[in-house]
């Protein structure tokens, strides 16, 4: 399974997807987008509603810097508890510090 935090309106299709956003984003709809379109809308500033090692690969794309740096490592840290092993991580966010420290937290 691969969860796209921060989808918005640009979700990814396919059924192995979770696009996932705080927005409720109406402009979703079935008629633009392909019914394999699974979004969840959800404030990653709780906790993840995932199971434990339950996730192949993790997408930020610009939305990680909306988050202040406490909000930044809970999310990180829940990121991390749902991760399978081998996981990929993709975040694609913010300035390179921003990046190196992500980087940090998932060694």
């Amino acid at each position: 399974m691969m969860l796209y935090l921060g989808s918005g309106y640009n979700p990814w299709p396919g059924e192995n997807v979770i696009n996932v956003d705080i927005a409720d984003c109406p402009g979703i709809d079935p008629e633009i987008y392909p019914p394999e379109i699974n979004f969840l809308q959800h404030d990653c500033r709780q906790p993840l509603p995932f199971e434990n090692q339950s996730i192949d690969e993790e997408v930020f794309v610009n939305m990680i810097y909306y988050l202040n740096p406490t909000e930044q490592e809970s999310l990180i840290k829940e990121c991390v508890r749902v991760m399978a092993e081998g996981c990929n991580f993709v975040c694609i966010d913010g300035p390179e510090e921003d990046m190196q420290w992500v980087s940090k937290q998932l060694e």
